[in-house]
Formats: C-alpha cells, structure tokens, sequence
C-alpha cells in the first residue's frame, strides 16, 4: 500500500548551491516523486538560477531534519530519511532526472504527469538541489510531495 507525503525546506536562507531536499527512501520502500516547487521570498534581484532533481548515492549533510507531513492521517508515519538546506552535498553516483533554469523570481515547479514520475529505490537518494550559488543569498522554500510504496 502507498502513502502521499509532503515535505517542506521553509524559509532558509540559501547562499551557495545547495541540497534543499534530500530524500532517503528506507529499504524495500521506493518513493515517487509527484511535485517539487522552489520559491523564493524577499529577493528582487532578477537572476537566472538552475534546480536540479537528481538520485545521488552517497547523502549531504549540514542541513536540518524537516518533517513529512501526512497526507492522510491514518498512514503509517514516513520511513524515508529526510534533510534539508545541506551545505554539503550529497554525491557518489548521480543521474539528472529533471533540470530547469528559472528566473528566480518566478521560481521552479516540477509536476510530471503519472507516466514521467521517478521511482527512487534505496540505496539510492532523491535529492532537489539548487546548482548554482545565487548572487545574493536568498531566503528560500521547497515542497516535495511524494509517494511512499511498502
């Protein structure tokens, strides 16, 4: 049976390429990924600013421990491993599975139809990272949600 979670990086500021979600599914229970949006607040510096969605195999660190929040209120709690905001990025192998180059101001959202979702089995690590350092840092938010199966 499958679970819908949503996980929220809300309002950190951002100041160099960063993991802003990082997802790690627990063994024998994939996740899908059925949206990502990256937004930012407070900046009105136009700035062109790559976001990545990628499947990495080794984890970030130096970030925080967000929630995941249920979608609905009788399934199990998640059993993924989540961060957020690491300043270390997560590495070993990585596959791009979506990419996008946005102005900042307008943000980035990834909202694939079911035949493009990704399945990210463990040890493998969904990760949303911003590529490139902004200008100026920024104060940032990301939701992911995503589907829990086992």
């Amino acid at each position: 049976m499958s679970r819908i979670y949503t996980t929220i990086m809300d309002t950190a500021t951002v100041a160099s390429a960063a993991d802003l979600i990082e997802i790690a599914p627990a063994s024998a229970k994939p996740i899908k990924i059925h949206r990502v949006t990256v937004s930012q607040h407070a900046s009105e510096s136009s700035e062109q600013l790559p976001v990545a969605f990628l499947t990495v195999t080794s984890a970030g660190a130096g970030g925080t421990t967000p929630s995941a929040v249920q979608h609905c209120p009788g399934d199990a709690a998640c059993s993924a491993v989540l961060a957020a905001n690491n300043s270390a990025l997560a590495s070993g192998t990585i596959t791009t599975c979506w990419k996008r180059g946005d102005n900042a101001l307008n943000g980035w959202d990834y909202d694939p139809t079911h035949a493009e979702l990704f399945e990210i089995q463990n040890p493998n690590i969904a990760v949303v990272r911003l590529i490139t350092a902004p200008s100026t840092s920024m104060t940032m938010t990301c939701v992911v949600t995503y589907e829990e199966d086992g």
